[in-house]
């Protein structure tokens, strides 16, 4: 769907959608518990049904209301076909997980999702002896999940720590996982680890590593479990508050989050003030927000970036392409930004988040201060399906083309 996007101020209250990576990783622990467990604030991202579509196929059945979700029943599955989606998080989280039940099973994807690669767990398979094969569009798992002394790159992304971290605790035997590498996105494995507690999950933390004890049983006592709201989206909603005018209070967010991205508070205003270094290296999310803030306010310099090509688009080449179109000038280097203040106009052309529902939120805040059209605004349901529904209720003016 196209947006015309008019000049607006916004004023009201937001309730922050539920952070998807608490999200993710809730759901395939609640599951692995097999109890009846009520998980609130969940919204319907097509990333978070990319995981629980998974786990209906293997049994799971149950109730979705009013961004409540009742664990009703586990069933038997005969399904040996998963579908991933788009959802990166989805894919590298299930393969170790459906690896448990030892049996053949094809997970799919759309091309875009498996060009992003999976060479941590293609190395683990080689070394364990593990047999797949794999495709443009799927990958065919064919051995049971073992215990054992896991090699694992770490410096690409956390989500695969985080498959084995998940699975592991289930199979027949201790693990240890030997880091190779700097991890990335530390604070994502922080919130692995604090659904791993919540569970009675053990490990051991090693100084390159964790240990892992085999044979336990995922067990939780409550069976409610609140949801707290995402830090990475509510930088998009944040960002107006800096604008003239805008005043929106945003209800549901955790102000001792381990959530990394919870550290958008302090680049907001650094950069309002100042024309700051930024070091995204545990913070690559954020990348497209904080290069739109920067191109509004005073520039600035980001470096550690070059993981933000990998991600579901190219979003430093994307972002540049697209930011330029309002003045924007820049210093780009292999893994270094340099944004510099520039008075800003309306933008030149169309704007095009290129299928990125990153993109799409972080450029909505220039149009909604130079006026334009965004194309392809659907590409939000990726994270944020609310995400314009919830901008007009408080103000926005949006026309449909």
């Amino acid at each position: 769907m196209d947006l015309k996007i008019y000049k607006s101020n916004l004023v009201g209250k937001i309730v922050v959608p539920a952070s998807k990576s608490y999200a993710h990783r809730l759901l395939i622990a609640s599951f692995l518990s097999k109890k009846k467990i009520t998980i609130n604030n969940i919204n319907e991202s097509n990333d978070i049904m990319a995981t629980l579509s998974i786990l209906k196929s293997l049994g799971l059945v149950y109730k979705y209301q009013d961004n409540s979700l009742n664990f009703m029943d586990y069933t038997t599955s005969n399904s040996d076909i998963f579908d991933a989606g788009e959802s990166g998080s989805t894919l590298r989280f299930m393969i170790p997980i459906l690896m448990l039940y030892g049996k053949k099973v094809i997970i799919q994807g759309t091309k875009k999702l498996f060009s992003r690669g999976l060479d941590a767990y293609l190395n683990i398979f080689k070394d364990f002896n593990y047999h797949y094969e794999l495709d443009d569009t799927q990958i065919i798992l064919f051995d049971q999940l073992r215990s054992g002394n896991y090699q694992l790159d770490v410096t690409k992304s956390s989500q695969y720590l985080t498959g084995l971290l998940m699975s592991l605790p289930l199979v027949d035997g201790d693990s240890t996982i030997n880091f190779i590498g700097k991890l990335s996105s530390v604070d994502y494995i922080k919130i692995t680890l604090d659904v791993l507690d919540q569970f009675n999950i053990k490990y051991q933390l090693l100084d390159n590593g964790i240990f892992i004890k085999g044979n336990q049983k995922y067990q939780i006592d409550q069976e409610i479990i609140n949801v707290e709201g995402d830090y990475s989206n509510a930088a998009f909603l944040d960002a107006y508050n800096y604008l003239d005018g805008n005043k929106i209070t945003l209800l549901g967010l955790n102000n001792n989050s381990l959530q990394g991205d919870i550290r958008y508070l302090d680049y907001f205003k650094e950069l309002s003030r100042n024309n700051s270094l930024i070091d995204l290296e545990n913070n690559i999310d954020l990348g497209p927000v904080l290069f739109s803030f920067a191109a509004m306010f005073n520039g600035g310099r980001f470096i550690n970036i070059k993981r933000l090509r990998i991600k579901e688009s190219n979003r430093i080449d994307d972002m540049l392409m697209e930011l330029s179109k309002f003045g924007v000038t820049y210093e780009l280097k292999d893994n270094e930004l340099i944004i510099h203040k520039n008075p800003l106009h309306q933008p030149s052309s169309i704007i095009d988040p290129h299928n990125d529902h990153r993109i799409a939120m972080s450029l909505t805040i220039l149009l909604s201060r130079f006026e334009g059209i965004l194309i392809n605004s659907e590409c939000v349901d990726k994270s944020y399906p609310n995400y314009f529904k919830d901008l007009i209720s408080i103000g926005l003016k949006v026309e449909q083309c």
